[in-house]
C-alpha cells in the first residue's frame, strides 16, 4: 500500500470489536453527554464500534483510508487517502483515534488535525499501543515493537513470510506526550481503566493482569498500551 496509513480491520479482531466500544462509550461518559455530541471516529475498520457510537451519539462520521466496513448503520463515512481530513475547523465534539496512531506515517499531522477538527473545549479519545511492550500488538511476536523499522522488516519476514511490509511506527510513553501535550490537555486514563476493569468493559483476558499493574504505577512506561484522554487548549 502506498497510503499514509494502513487499514487494521481484520476478522480475528471482530468478535472484540462491540466489547472495545463499550469501553470506548464508558469512557467518554466521563467527559461528554454522548446525546449532544458529534464524534468522529477515524479509521472505521469494519464500522462495529462507529455503529455502536451512533446509537449513543448525536451523530456520527467516520473516516478510513479503506472501505471494509461490515457494519455500515447509523453513521455517515467518508473514504480518505492519508491523515488529512476533510472536515472544517470545529466539526466535532469529540474525535476518536483507537489503535490508530501508530499507523499513521506523518503522526504529527494526525494529531494536528485531530486538533483542528475538535471543537473548543472537545476531547480526543487516544488509544495506541506502547513501543516498550514485550509482545508487538499486532503480530504477537515479542520484541518486534522495540526494533528499528528495517531491522523489525526482516525479523517480520523471518516469522510471518505472509505478513505485509512492516510499517507500524509504535511510540513509548513519553514520546506520545511529546506529540500531544503541546496541543492538548492530557488525561492519562491507563490506570483508571485498570483499576476499574469491570466498569471499563475490559477484556477478561487482561483484566487479572491490569489489576494487578494498576497498583504498580512506576512501571507505566512498559504497560501493553495508552489510553489517554485530550482536551483541545
Amino acid at each position: 500500500m502506498t497510503s499514509e496509513f494502513e487499514s487494521y480491520a481484520s476478522d480475528k479482531y471482530l468478535k472484540s470489536r462491540k466489547q472495545k466500544a463499550k469501553k470506548i462509550i464508558a469512557i467518554l461518559k466521563n467527559f461528554k453527554d454522548l446525546k449532544k455530541s458529534t464524534v468522529l471516529d477515524i479509521g472505521v475498520g469494519f464500522g462495529v464500534i462507529t455503529s455502536e457510537l451512533a446509537k449513543r451519539c448525536k451523530e456520527v462520521t467516520g473516516v478510513d483510508v479503506i472501505d471494509e466496513r461490515r457494519s455500515v448503520k447509523g453513521y455517515k463515512f467518508k473514504k480518505v487517502k492519508d491523515a488529512s481530513l476533510p472536515f472544517k475547523n470545529e466539526s466535532f465534539d469529540i474525535v476518536v483515534s483507537n489503535y490508530v496512531l501508530e499507523h499513521v506515517r506523518n503522526q504529527k499531522k494526525h494529531i494536528s488535525e485531530v486538533y483542528r477538527v475538535l471543537k473548543k473545549e472537545g476531547i480526543c479519545y487516544l488509544s495506541t499501543p506502547n513501543k516498550f511492550w514485550l509482545i508487538e500488538s499486532h503480530y504477537k511476536l515479542p520484541f518486534l515493537s522495540m526494533l528499528p523499522q528495517k531491522i523489525a522488516r526482516v525479523y517480520l519476514k523471518i516469522f510471518r513470510k505472509d505478513a505485509e511490509e512492516y510499517n507500524i511506527i509504535h511510540l513509548s510513553y513519553n514520546q506520545i506526550l511529546k506529540l500531544v501535550s503541546k496541543k492538548f490537555v492530557v488525561k492519562d486514563f491507563t490506570f483508571e481503566i485498570m483499576k476499574h476493569s469491570e466498569e471499563y468493559h475490559l477484556e477478561k483476558n487482561l483484566a487479572s493482569l491490569s489489576k494487578v499493574l494498576s497498583k504498580l504505577r512506576f512501571l507505566k512506561w512498559i504497560l501493553p498500551c495508552y489510553v489517554l484522554i485530550l482536551k483541545k487548549k
